[in-house]
């Protein structure tokens, strides 16, 4: 496999999808990224106040009550926006595959291997959880008090939960950019996929780790890089909401719901322009993990039979080697696609 070469026909095939979709197709990748995103739903279970106060006997059934309505109903937005976010997953990889994007035929196609995703990253997550903190309360000796955990104590605490972090990171990772692919070609869930991929990868293991290498280090980058944006963004557009809002409330107090209106489409106006913007970015990112894939297995090549589309000049697309030539390169048998010939370019 060759690093360089994957990371030149990524660029390629980006070139060629995005034209192929045009500035409709476009505006409609912009909601598959936004939800892929999240858009902030993630933090919404982090936001519920909850005051270890109110688990005391001196707390009204009724203040218990309405934190457990209030978990419930974030408990409940994270399950819709998880779902929907699983289920543009295998939009986008469908789309990337064909490069067409019929919207709402494709949601309604993967509900099903949307709602098996959605189980798996719960159960990765829960069970990371669980592990960092069953191991932190071995390393205190079950102390209930924080106070008396030492210092060396909350370091080892927190070196645990960062490599939990990173390992359920790098699981969640491989299964969108490796797995999901899987899922979608061959109609498997989520531990049949990984159990595939685990066959495909195990000659091909350095694939892998270039994949989440170029993910990791192109995400960071772009974190970086939108942090800075998003910060003078917000300045600006705070400045702008209190003139607005201070100007409104002013002439009267029936606009206050106004203005939280307002101030929601405002955000989620800039977190659907931020995705416009980052979705070639994600698209490279994840036509890269497709070549890896076919790399490591031919029967797993999702691209191997695309042509660039018409009207598109085949030199924009940057791929040089056959799906032949690819697996030569790798010491892998010539890719079979039955009575078909094999395509002399990926795109």
């Amino acid at each position: 496999m060759s690093l360089q070469r994957n990371i030149t026909e990524a660029g390629g095939l980006t070139r060629t999808y995005l034209a192929a979709l045009g500035a409709g197709g476009w505006l409609k990748l912009g909601i598959v990224v936004l939800f892929l995103g999240g858009i902030g739903a993630g933090n919404v279970l982090s936001n519920v106040p909850v005051n270890p106060e109110l688990l005391s006997e001196e707390v009204a059934p009724s203040a218990l009550d309405a934190v457990a309505a209030a978990v419930a109903a974030g408990v409940a937005i994270y399950a819709v926006f998880g779902f929907l976010a699983a289920v543009f997953e295998f939009v986008f990889v469908d789309s990337l595959r064909t490069r067409r994007l019929p919207l709402w035929a494709s949601v309604r196609t993967n509900l099903r291997p949307g709602v098996r995703l959605l189980v798996f990253r719960t159960v990765v997550w829960l069970a990371t959880i669980a592990v960092a903190g069953g191991v932190g309360w071995l390393l205190t000796g079950g102390v209930s008090d924080p106070a008396a955990v030492e210092s060396l104590q909350w370091v080892a605490i927190g070196s645990v939960a960062f490599v939990a972090v990173v390992g359920a990171t790098a699981v969640d990772t491989l299964t969108n950019g490796l797995v999901v692919p899987i899922m979608l070609q061959e109609g498997r869930g989520p531990i049949d996929g990984w159990r595939r991929l685990g066959g495909a990868m195990a000659g091909h293991w350095s694939g892998g780790l270039a994949f989440l290498l170029v993910a990791w280090v192109v995400g960071i980058t772009l974190w970086v890089v939108l942090l800075g944006i998003g910060f003078v963004v917000s300045v600006i557009g705070l400045l702008a909401f209190v003139f607005l809002a201070t100007a409104l409330t002013e002439l009267h107090a029936a606009f206050e719901p106004v203005v939280v209106v307002v101030l929601f489409v405002a955000i989620l106006a800039y977190q659907y322009l931020v995705a416009l913007v980052t979705a070639p970015v994600r698209s490279y990112v994840r036509y890269y993990g497709l070549l890896v894939l076919g790399d490591a297995d031919p029967t797993l090549d999702l691209l191997a039979d695309r042509q660039p589309p018409e009207g598109v000049d085949s030199s924009d697309a940057a791929s040089t080697d056959s799906p032949a030539e690819r697996s030569a390169d790798s010491d892998d048998p010539e890719p079979t696609h039955g009575d078909d010939e094999p395509s002399s370019d990926r795109s």
